[in-house]
């Protein structure tokens, strides 16, 4: 399955990317395999990946599990704070949430 990001920095090992809505709940479950692709580029595999865990949740709650926000690919969104405007630059101001997912994935080598 393939993944788009328009910020494709990624940590060796474990990762986080915060989605909008519940598409990604839906979709993977633990061991999914990833195609991680550039937004506009998803012909290009990047890196590969498997899902180690999803969550769903309110935005509201975000503070309860800021801790896994160590984790994130992005290095600007490691914040509460970095996160919502990386939320805002990728879906639009206002135009997500209040449901998000949360998926944590380990790359491949």
């Amino acid at each position: 399955m393939k993944i788009q990001f328009k910020n494709p920095a990624h940590h060796t090992g474990l990762n986080l990317t915060v989605r909008n809505g519940e598409k990604w709940y839906n979709m993977a479950t633990i061991n999914t395999p990833l195609e991680i692709v550039r937004t506009g580029d998803e012909d290009h595999v990047l890196l590969n990946a498997h899902v180690v865990g999803v969550y769903k949740l309110d935005w509201s709650a975000i503070g309860q599990f800021s801790n896994l926000l160590v984790h994130e690919h992005d290095p600007s969104c490691v914040t509460v704070e970095g996160l919502a405007d990386a939320m805002d630059r990728a879906y639009g101001v206002g135009e997500w949430g209040p449901t998000i997912t949360f998926v944590l994935y380990s790359l491949l080598r």
